[in-house]
């Protein structure tokens, strides 16, 4: 039972389930939005190694290049965690997933939204 682990405490009056099976949705209209615009939603393993800043800099410069912004933003988030751990991105991309490579990184999710295609 959830309750039961350490940390894990859900206070009265919340009684499970927790998750709700019916989607909230708000739509609003993307007025105003420019040429090269885009929202970046990544997970805080992204945040941990990157700031705002980095992140836009980085989609921008995949954009120009034509490459995936995504993955350009999970590389540089995979690099800066190998340097500061002090071991090669070759061997952090090497690592498989468990114990050992999560003490140097969280999961890094990245999902880049053109907001002019939307």
């Amino acid at each position: 039972y959830f309750n039961n682990f350490p940390g894990r405490v859900i206070p009265e009056p919340y009684c499970p389930p927790y998750i709700r099976t019916v989607p909230q949705i708000t739509a609003r209209p993307l007025a105003a939005c420019s040429e090269g615009d885009f929202l970046v939603l990544a997970s805080d393993g992204v945040w941990d190694y990157l700031s705002d800043q980095n992140a836009v800099d980085l989609v921008c410069r995949a954009q120009r290049a034509g490459t995936n912004p995504a993955e350009a933003v999970v590389d540089a988030t995979l690099k800066l965690a190998a340097s500061r751990f002090g071991i090669k991105y070759e061997e952090l991309v090497a690592m498989p997933c468990g114990r050992q490579r999560r003490r140097i990184h969280d999961d890094a999710t990245v999902v880049v939204v053109d907001l002019n295609s939307a």
